[in-house]
C-alpha cells in the first residue's frame, strides 16, 4: 500500500536560497489540528496545557525557535516557553489575539517538529473565524511511537481542548508565514488526497464547521451531535473506527495514515470516502485557498465521489 512502509517522502523537501544559504521551505510530516470556537479568553489554558502536553512528548531541546514579536525567528528556550504559557494563561480578557510559534528548524525553516496556535477574538469583520492550533511531527513518528502511543496522544490532547473540529494525518508542513511555500505545495494536493496541506488561511470561515476529511477526523459535542450523534454515525460508518471522547468523537477511517496518490490508484484511502460523506453536512460551505487558483470546495470534496477500500491498509 501507498503509507509509509512504501513512499519514498524525499521529493517532498522542498529548497530554495535565501542570502546564499538553502532554506528549507516545506517537508512531509503528519501533523494534529484543531479548530477552537471559544473565545480566546477560554480556551487560552486549556491550549497552554495543550502544548506543555506537546513539548513532553518529544526530547528536551528540539525546538530551537520562535517567532519573536518583531516578526523574525530567534533561538527558543526554556526560559521563553516558561514566559509564554504564563502569558497565555494570563491573558487579560481584552486582549485581541495572540500567536504562538515554535519550530525545531531555524530561522524560518520548517523542522521536523513545531506547535503554532493562531488566536482572535471574535469580531464582527470575520464573525465565521475560527481559532487554531496546530502539532507537527516528523513523517515517521507512527514507526518510532507505534500506533497506539500516537493514537492516545490524540485522544488525550482533544480531550484537554475545548475543540470544534480536528484532524491529523500527513501533511505538506510549511512556515506559517510564507506564501510561496503554499503556492509550491498545491500542486500535489489533486494527486496525494492524504495530505493537508497546513493551510491556516481556512480559519476564516471555519466557525462551527469541519474541514478536511483525513486520517483521523475529531467532532466536538456540537458537531457530533449535529451529525446525529454517535449511534447514528455508526450506523452508517460500519466499518469507520469510533471512539468516544469526554467531549466529542475521534473518527478513524484508515488503520495507517494515506498517501492517497491517484497515479497508483489510491488503494490506501480505507474508508476515508465514508466518513467523508458522514460529516459532509457539517463541512466548512465557503472556502478559499490563498495563494492559488485551487478550488477550495472541490479539494474538501475531493472524497465524495470515490468508493471506500479497505479500513485496514498496512
Amino acid at each position: 500500500m501507498d503509507n509509509i512502509k512504501t513512499l519514498d517522502f524525499s521529493g517532498f523537501y522542498m529548497r530554495t536560497t535565501l542570502d546564499g544559504h538553502e532554506h528549507l521551505f516545506a517537508r512531509p510530516g503528519i501533523t494534529l489540528t484543531f479548530f477552537l470556537d471559544e473565545p480566546l479568553a477560554a480556551s487560552c489554558n486549556a491550549v497552554a496545557d495543550l502544548i506543555e502536553l506537546f513539548i513532553s512528548t518529544i526530547p528536551r531541546g528540539t525546538l530551537r525557535s520562535y517567532l519573536a514579536k518583531n516578526g523574525y525567528y530567534k533561538a527558543l528556550t526554556d526560559r521563553q516557553i516558561t514566559r509564554d504559557l504564563r502569558a497565555l494563561r494570563e491573558l487579560p480578557q481584552d486582549y485581541e489575539g495572540f500567536t504562538l510559534d515554535y519550530s525545531e528548524g531555524e530561522l524560518g525553516q520548517v523542522g521536523t517538529h513545531g506547535a503554532l496556535f493562531m488566536a482572535n477574538v471574535l469580531s464582527p469583520m470575520a464573525p465565521d473565524r475560527s481559532n487554531l492550533v496546530r502539532l507537527e511531527y516528523p513523517e515517521n513518528i507512527l514507526e518510532v511511537w507505534g500506533e497506539a502511543r500516537f493514537l492516545q496522544f490524540v485522544t488525550d490532547a482533544a480531550q484537554c481542548l475545548p475543540f470544534s473540529s480536528g484532524h491529523a494525518g500527513y501533511a505538506f508542513k510549511r512556515p506559517a508565514w510564507e506564501s510561496g511555500s503554499f503556492r509550491a505545495v498545491a500542486p500535489l494536493l489533486p494527486r496525494y488526497l492524504g495530505f493537508d496541506p497546513s493551510e491556516h488561511w481556512g480559519r476564516r470561515w471555519m466557525r462551527g464547521h469541519t474541514y478536511t476529511t483525513h486520517w483521523i477526523n475529531l467532532l466536538g459535542t456540537q458537531l457530533t451531535e449535529k451529525l446525529g450523534g454517535l449511534e447514528s454515525m455508526q450506523a452508517t460508518g460500519k466499518h469507520v473506527e469510533f471512539k468516544a471522547l469526554r467531549n466529542g468523537t475521534l473518527l478513524r477511517g484508515a488503520r495507517f495514515p494515506p498517501v492517497g496518490d491517484v497515479n497508483r490508484g489510491a488503494n490506501d484511502i480505507g474508508e476515508l470516502p465514508t466518513v467523508a460523506r458522514l460529516i459532509r453536512p457539517a463541512r466548512c460551505p465557503d472556502f478559499r485557498f490563498s495563494d492559488t487558483e485551487l478550488d477550495g470546495m472541490e479539494w474538501l470534496a475531493r472524497f465524495d465521489r470515490l468508493q471506500p477500500k479497505n479500513w485496514d491498509n498496512s
